[in-house]
């Protein structure tokens, strides 16, 4: 429950929230950013029978939004790099790690949230006698309990200065 997540976070003294995927969560006050894919789906269609989870109407909506590779790019750097690295991951539309990835032995792409059993780990380190598993920081949370050694794959995105700038104008307010 968001509100309630929200709630409990300002009670501990939290000035500022953010949330993943919070656009069609009208009825919680914030300031929606809503960020535009480099390549977007040909088909304006939502889920399920298109890609979009919004109709793109709704763009007009949002206080501000963003388009890849013109308003930010992504940055990607590899923490704790090994010889031998297998790409497993559960997230929604892996091929688009693909221009950042290293050398790897394999890539294993399981279904967005997919949570990770150590059997089937276990089984794609041996199967790829991989020194390290290649995985997101999503992912790792989900796979470190295992103890395998992890590499990886830190994501993040450089904001124009202009967009930088009209998010820091509305945190100032709150913050």
């Amino acid at each position: 429950d968001r509100v309630e997540a929200i709630l409990k976070a300002k009670n501990l003294g939290v000035s500022c929230i953010f949330l993943d995927d919070g656009f069609s969560k009208a009825h919680i006050k914030k300031f929606d950013i809503l960020i535009k894919a480099k390549n977007e789906p040909k088909l304006p269609f939502c889920l399920p029978s298109g890609a979009y989870r919004e109709p793109i109407w709704l763009y007009g909506k949002a206080d501000l939004v963003i388009k890849e590779d013109e308003d930010f790019k992504r940055v990607v750097e590899v923490k704790n790099p090994t010889q031998k690295m297998v790409l497993i991951t559960a997230i929604s539309k892996p091929k688009r790690l693909d221009k950042f990835l290293p050398k790897v032995e394999a890539k294993i792409y399981f279904e967005d949230h997919h949570m990770f059993a150590k059997e089937e780990i276990e089984a794609i380190v041996k199967k790829y006698n991989a020194t390290s598993i290649l995985t997101t920081s999503k992912d790792a949370v989900k796979m470190e309990k295992f103890g395998f050694a992890l590499s990886i794959l830190d994501l993040k995105i450089e904001l124009d200065k202009t967009i930088k700038e009209k998010i820091n104008q509305y945190l100032a307010t709150f913050c």
